[in-house]
């Protein structure tokens, strides 16, 4: 056990990365998750998706009422946070250094923090709507 300032600084820097890779993490995961199903929508209800843009594409699709077919999936309001954490997963995944600070993730958990109410808002209009569709089906 060793109580140098140096020892104690490495022990700071492997929290504090810890804490960076839990949190990237976690952001990651979240859309991640959300993007599964949006694919999954889009497949059932149209999957006409452009290869070299098919996230954001599939992003922007979720917003869209198809006349006759579905309902938007997500909102507006919770677009343009969601494309932050779009951005970022593919940031996360994409980058080997993952060179991000504490203020670029604080600034993504407050957009998540804002986005979550609002998508599970949004979720759960559209579950209003599948159920609909399904008790049309059966009529």
């Amino acid at each position: 056990k060793s109580n140098s300032i140096q020892d104690l600084l490495v022990l700071v820097y492997k929290i504090s990365y810890s804490s960076l890779n839990f949190y990237g993490r976690t952001l990651e995961t979240y859309y991640t998750a959300l993007e599964t199903f949006f694919l999954r929508v889009s497949q059932f209800f149209e999957n006409n998706l452009q290869r070299d843009r098919r996230h954001a594409a599939l992003l922007d699709k979720m917003t869209l009422a198809i006349p006759g077919l579905r309902a938007p999936v997500v909102s507006e309001r919770s677009l343009s946070r969601l494309k932050e954490l779009m951005r970022f997963r593919r940031f996360r995944r994409c980058d080997v250094a993952m060179d991000y600070d504490w203020t670029r993730i604080d600034f993504l958990i407050a957009t998540l923090d804002a986005a979550h109410p609002i998508v599970m808002d949004d979720l759960a209009a559209f579950g209003e709507f599948l159920t609909k569709l399904e008790e049309a089906a059966d009529e």
